[in-house]
This record gives structure tokens, sequence and C-alpha cells, in this order.
């Protein structure tokens, strides 16, 4: 539960980015190119022109035009200063300061003057450029800022070259001592050393997949064995190690350092003979060269690529915002970017996963990295420029049909009821739908069933709610038009965590339909998004040589992630409920679903909230969200939702999900929406009592102290609400997991009688079937009492406290506490036996 950092990860040299995710690009020869006009320019706009000029005179990237970018939203202070209706400059929050879009077609005819400054129209957008002149912009450090050497820019060989040194290496082991080439001589120099120290990040006797010693067909940068030679008869490799002086001021070997790289997985045979690799040979050329004692393999764990100055942080803050703003509007699997500040330039590649960052490099002097970058990328085809291939524009009549369609479906909503006088319910956000300010684009998405393999297109614009988050899951939720059955339905757009404790969500949903379990909605289209080849959309899964690359700095890893994707019937909040008695209905069938995959399969929802019990258009309650379930027996680290987490899971952290856990959550449910939406006027809504949080000794966030201060204390009567069934319900839900905290802090301490009695407390709650029955009683008492004609809203104030458990009736400004719209219920009693259990967990 600890709150995780920005997932950068650098810093990968520019020649293996390239080489590892625009190799497809590298089909021609990169023109020759000079980007020094761009680093004499006094402003990031200015950078921007020289780079659009440059582009242009050297056709260094066909196909694609450059422009500085204007957002479609204009800053009405700079509009009113100037007195124009336009101004040059708008609102940047979306956009970097150059763009790039898809040349247009040259029309015959006389040929226009070209505006470089447009509008940012994502539709078109490909690659977002950020310029400084200051270089100490640069949001990211570098190896020189680290301290460290940069690690060798080695490009993965193809398989013709790995084929070669496999080959290479048997014709070596196959010679006689006295034929094989050496790998250091007596006149090798410092720079040759660390040459060769690049290539030596494995034990000599290490084996490939292949078997052969040294061979790998994924490592580019893999040690060869040692063979011998005339010059080297025992064919030992030469290492520089760093040295320190000793105590008496001598310069020493500092061998320690590098026991990782020296000890041995293998012992080496020499002649038959068993010899450890434990030797190490110093070579010193200069006497003066003191190296560190500390080693860069040492010191990169424990490093962060994030610059932390204000500056730094300011413009990777903007860095963000553009990638993000990027990525809601756009439906990508990951993007490209480029950073220029002063003399310097990097090149990033994000997706939900999280970013990679390439080292620094000087592109005044050496231009071709940034010239390949720009031929590379005009040769790549639109999937590997990161779009997703299954989206499409649509055409005039379809967009057409999806904005008539929403607009009705929003003026229903807005008047109360549909065309055929039934009751529309209100969905918060849902005019988000269409985008006023015209920056989202509508889309067409091909989805299809994974089950049954039918297919639909569905129409989207803008997400009307989900996570909006950049990295990890990042879910969207759209209202979207099929043009299959020509209705709204409701569409979820996500990128699912990989785990072994997670299953994808449609495959649920299809488990769950197909074991009948009610109050579970209907997935209509689904599954995991496929790549034109027929592989899974994902995101980068082996980083280049994984987390132990030479090039990587810090701990952070990327995580696996797939795209996946759930199609369904629109479904409101609980916040819709009409009455009181729709509103226990919902959490009601939300109990059901509980049981029902608890029964019939054993799974578990682990993510209870007041946003996953939802309401369908007749009132019927139903339970969605099956992202985090799974089977009860497999093992998975605390998640949900913090509100709504059972105390025992907010108090530790290394609990596992029960079925106890996602009961409480219902408990919690139920308290946070009546308070919200049926507390009594002029109660304050206690929101402590969901939102505490702490940290324990080892920095992790923890919490659930104010719901066990709440349940073991007298709090529970305080509280007062509109309906007098739901607030009997409310009190012995609340009385009965009292009992359960009660019974399961003194239940080690007791012995005889009050233990069995525990025992059978904490086996009663554990019972999806005790809670149903609690609330199907309720709404059978609902059911008996006369519907109330009369609005909620229009209803007589209630009183801000609840009546005393003696029942003694208290006069509060001539109100009767007593007399709430019939309300004649005494309150479940302790007994003495569980005031004393209480007691004793206090």
């Amino acid at each position: 539960m600890s709150i995780p950092s920005d997932p950068f990860l650098g810093l990968m040299p520019p020649q293996v980015f390239l080489d590892q995710f625009m190799v497809v690009g590298n089909a021609a020869g990169t023109p020759q190119v000079s980007f020094s006009e761009m680093y004499s320019a006094t402003s990031s706009r200015g950078m921007g022109e020289a780079l659009i000029n440059c582009a242009e005179k050297s056709n260094i990237c066909p196909g694609v035009r450059f422009f500085l970018t204007r957002s479609k939203k204009w800053n009405p202070t700079q509009a009113s200063a100037s007195g124009n209706k336009r101004t040059t400059d708008g609102d940047h929050n979306l956009a970097p300061t150059i763009g790039a879009r898809k040349q247009p077609q040259q029309r015959r005819g006389r040929r226009k003057k070209r505006d470089i400054v447009e509008y940012c129209d994502f539709v078109t957008f490909l690659l977002g450029v950020e310029t400084q002149c200051d270089a100490d912009a640069d949001p990211f450090l570098s190896h020189e800022e680290l301290g460290l050497s940069p690690p060798p820019s080695v490009a993965p060989r193809t398989p013709e070259q790995q084929t070669k040194g496999r080959s290479t290496q048997q014709e070596h082991a196959s010679l006689p001592n006295s034929c094989a080439p050496s790998h250091a001589s007596p006149g090798t120099t410092r720079q040759d050393a660390e040459t060769l120290v690049s290539s030596t990040h494995e034990h000599p006797c290490d084996s490939g997949e292949d078997g052969a010693p040294g061979s790998s067909a994924q490592d580019s940068d893999r040690y060869t064995p040692p063979v011998c030679t005339p010059g080297n008869p025992y064919g030992i490799s030469m290492l520089p190690i760093a040295s320190s002086p000793d105590s008496a001021g001598t310069s020493t070997s500092d061998v320690s350092q590098h026991t990782h790289t020296l000890s041995p997985k293998s012992k080496c045979t020499l002649d038959g003979r068993s010899m450890p690799w434990l030797e190490a040979i110093e070579l010193r050329v200069d006497e003066q060269c003191d190296p560190p004692t500390r080693s860069s393999v040492q010191l990169l764990p424990t490093l962060t690529v994030e610059k932390r100055t204000q500056a730094a942080e300011r413009h990777r803050a903007a860095l963000l915002s553009h990638v993000q703003a990027q990525f809601l509007r756009q439906h990508r699997c990951f993007l490209f970017h480029v950073l220029i500040f002063g003399r310097y330039a990097r090149f990033l590649r994000f997706d939900r996963s999280g970013g990679i960052v390439s080292d620094r490099f000087n592109y005044v002097d050496e231009p071709a990295p940034l010239a390949q970058f720009f031929w590379r990328f005009a040769h790549l085809t639109d999937e590997q420029r990161g779009w997703d291939p299954s989206v499409s524009l649509p055409n005039r009549k379809e967009k057409a049909l999806f904005v008539d369609a929403v607009r009705v479906w929003l003026a229903e909503m807005q008047a109360g009821t549909t065309a055929d006088n039934r009751h529309a319910r209100r969905l918060p956000d849902a005019e988000r739908t269409l985008d006023d300010g015209h920056t989202y684009p509508t889309w067409k998405v091909h989805v299809v069933n994974e089950a049954t393999g039918a297919s639909s297109d569905l129409l989207v614009q803008r997400p009307f709610a989900g996570e909006m988050t950049l990295y990890g899951r990042s879910t969207r939720a759209y209202i979207a038009y099929d043009l299959t059955t020509r209705r709204l339905v409701f569409f979820k757009d996500s990128w699912r965590a990989d785990r072994r404790h997670l299953r994808p969500e449609f495959q649920t949903f299809q488990d769950l339909e197909a074991h009948h379990v009610p109050n579970v909605p209907p997935a209509l289209y689904g599954g995991d998004v496929l790549s034109t080849d027929g592989g899974l959309q994902e995101t980068v899964k082996n980083i280049i040589a994984a987390d132990n690359a030479s090039w990587h700095v810090g701990k952070h890893k990327l995580r696996r992630h797939v795209h996946h994707r759930i199609v369904q019937d629109i479904a409101y909040p609980l916040e819709s409920a009409r009455d009181a008695q729709e509103f226990v209905q919902a959490i009601h069938g939300a109990l059901c679903a509980l049981q029902g995959a608890y029964q019939e399969l054993g799974f578990l929802h682990r993510d209870v909230s007041f946003r996953n019990v939802m309401i369908t258009p007749e009132g019927r309650g139903i339970l969605n969200d099956w992202d985090h379930s799974g089977p009860k027996d497999r093992r998975a680290p605390p998640i949900g939702t913090w509100k709504f987490m059972s105390a025992s899971m907010l108090e530790n952290t290394s609990k596992i999900n029960e079925i106890i856990d996602d009961l409480e959550s219902i408990l919690w449910v139920l308290l946070y929406g009546a308070l919200h939406h049926f507390g009594a006027p002029g109660q304050d809504v206690p929101e402590v009592l969901f939102d505490y949080q702490n940290f324990d000794k080892d920095g992790s966030m923890i919490g659930g102290l104010t719901k066990k201060v709440y349940l073991l204390s007298d709090d529970v009567d305080r509280l007062a609400y509109t309906d007098a069934v739901l607030q009997e319900l409310i009190l012995h839900v609340t009385r009965s997991w009292s009992e359960y905290h009660a019974a399961r802090a003194t239940g080690s301490v007791v012995r005889g009688k009050e233990q069995a009695e525990a025992a059978a407390l904490l086996a009663r709650a554990s019972q999806p079937k005790y809670w149903v029955d609690m609330f199907a009683k309720a709404l059978k008492k609902f059911g008996e009492r006369r519907p109330s004609t009369i609005p909620l809203h229009d209803r007589p104030v209630v009183p801000g406290h609840a009546p005393s458990s003696t029942g003694i009736k208290r006069k509060n400004g001539g109100v009767d506490r007593n007399e709430w719209h019939g309300y004649d219920a005494q309150h479940p009693r302790r007994s003495k036996r569980l005031r004393l259990q209480m007691k004793r967990a206090r």
C-alpha cells in the first residue's frame, strides 16, 4: 500500500533506443543534417521554428509535417489584452511546443504559403517535441551528473550475426590452445580494458541457451569463453579493478566490489584440473589514477533518473500532462516523445507500464541520433508508431448517429422521463460524453466477443469516468453507440495488470454467467485486444536486458499490462436510487451476487465499493467491476477501494482477502450511501470514518482504526437517517459487526462458553446468507409499509441525533425524535455478556 512514484526507467543509450524500438524504420540511409541553428535560438518557440525549417530543407522526416502547436482553447486574458479575437498563444497544457502530423497531399494549382502555427488536432497528431533553451530544464539526470561512466551503446545483433558468433565460438573451442585469439595482450590500454569490461558481465563458464559456453541468442553483449593463445597461455581475461588506498597508504585492488562478476557459478577446468575463478589481475596505466571505491554497478540500483530541481520538476510535470492528454484523446498502445533542451536531446517511449528515457546526447556535435530518430519515425507504420489498429475514424453519417443518440439520451435524463414515460435515471458527468471543447475526436472501435467471436463497431468520443491516469490500468469509461444494435451501451477500456492472482475480467463474467450467478451484468463483448499479427496488445515485457541491463538506473521495474475491453448495458450508480427502499434493494442484490459467486465458484470480488454496486434502469441491484476477483484459495495482496475496505485489511498490509472482507465492505457501502443521501438534515458526515490513514514502522499506509473504534463504541446509536426501516436495518447490521469485532478481539482470551459463543459469532458473520436474510427482512418491511407519496426532498426536517437506546422521548425544538414517519422500532439492546466482551475489546 505504499505510494508509487513516477515509473521512469533509464538511462538507455540513444543508439540502443533506436535499434530496439525503431529498427523497422531503418530501411534506408539517413540523410546528413545539422541542427546547430536550433541551438543558437533564444526562445523555445525559436528553437521550434529552427527545427521546422531544418526538417523542411533536409527532408529528414518525409511524409510528416512539423508545426508549432496552438490548442483550440484560447486564453481569455491574453485575448482581451491584445484586443484581437485570436492570439498566437493559447492554453498549451494539452500539447508540447512542436507537433508532428501526416503531410497532406499537395493539390494541383497555386501553392499557398504554409503557416507553421497550427491547432493541435488529435485526429492526426503523431509526435510531440519539447524544446527549452536552458539545459537545466532537463527533467532527467545524465550519467555525467550521476558520476557514472555511460554504458556502451551496443546494438542488438541480427540473427545472422548471432549465428556467426556461435559458429566462431565453436571453432575457437575446437582449436588447440595455441591457435585461438586472446582477449587481452600485454599492450592493453585503459580504454581497451574498459571496452573489455563491457563484454564481461557473465562468468566465462556460464552456459547459454544452446548449451555452448557463454552463447546466447538474446544477450548481445554476453561474454565469450576464454581461450588460450601463445601470448595468453592460460586464457585469463584482464579486468580493470578499482583500487583504494590501504592503511599503509599503498594502493590495493578493491576486489570486493566485483565479487558478483568474479565469483563462479561453476568452476573452470584447465587441462582436466579444477580451478576456482577467484583471481584478479590489476591493470594500471597511470599510477596516479585512483578509480572510485564504488563501481557503477553498485551505484545503479540506488539512484533515480528524475532530477529534483524546481525547474526540472516543473518541466517534467508539463511533459507528463502533454503525454497524458495524448493518451486520453487518442487510442494508443504507446507513443514516442522527444526532449530538446539547450544543446542536448533525449528520446522517450511511453506506454501503460511507464516511460523509458534515453541518456542525453549532444545533438550539435553529434546530430546523427536525432536525425536517425526522425528518419526512422517517418518510415514506421501507424501501428509501429503506437496507434491501436482496431480503432479508426467514422464517416460523417456514423458520427451523426452517435451525436443524435447521445443528445436524446441526455435530454431524457434531464427531463426525468423517457419517451415511453419511464423513469430516467441520472448518470453523473454523462454530459462529458459530447466534448464541447472539440479536443476529443470521435473514434470507431472494433470490439469482439472473445468467447463467441461476435463483433461490432462502437462509436465513442470522450470518456465520462475512469481513472484517467497515465500509468497502470488507466480505465476509461465511455457511453458508446453500437452500430450493430443501433443503441447506446457502456464501454470500458483498460489495461489489466498481468498477475498470477488476477484473472481477465471478461473471463470472470463468462464464468459467472455460466454458473447463473444472479445480479451480475452480462458482458456483450469483451476480452483481450489483439494486434494485427495475432498477438496481445501489451506493454513492453522484456526491457532490453531485463532489470539488470547495464543502462538501467534505479529500482523501478516496468510491470506488464494487457489491453482489455468490456461492453455492457448501461447501468447507473447507487446514488441514483429513488428512495431508501431502492437503495437497500440494490445493496441486497450485490449481496446476492457475492453469495452466488462464493458458493458456486468459490470467487471473491475483492473490491466491493459504492461505485461498484449499481442499479439497472428497472431498479435491480447489480455488482459490477470484477477485474480484481479471483478464487478464494488464490493468495492476493490487499486490494480494494480504501473507503470501503474492511478494518482488518486496512490495519494489516499482509492480510489475504477473505469472504468476510467482502461482506464487511457491504457495511461501509451501506453507511456511506445512507449518510450522504439519506442522512438527517444538518448532520455532519464523519468522513474520517472512511478516510483515516496512517503509516506503520515500515512506511506502509495503514488504516481501519476509526472503523474499529466506531463499531466498538456507542457511536452507532448517534447517527440518524430519514427513513425508519433504513435506520433499523443500519442498527442491526452495525450491531452484528460490533459483535463480530468484539468476538474477534476477545476470542483468543476467553474460555469455555464465551469462547464457543465468540466462535459462533465469527462463523455466522462469514456466511453471506446471514446478511442476505437480514436485508431481505428489511425489504419485506418496506413492502408492508404504505409507500410514501411525498418526495424525499419535501419531507419534514429530521433532528440531528438518534433516539437513545432506552426509548425515552427527548424533545428538540418541539419535535419528538421517536415520531419519524411512523418510526416505532426498538433498538436491539446489548446483553450483559456482550457488554463485557466489548469492554474487554476496548
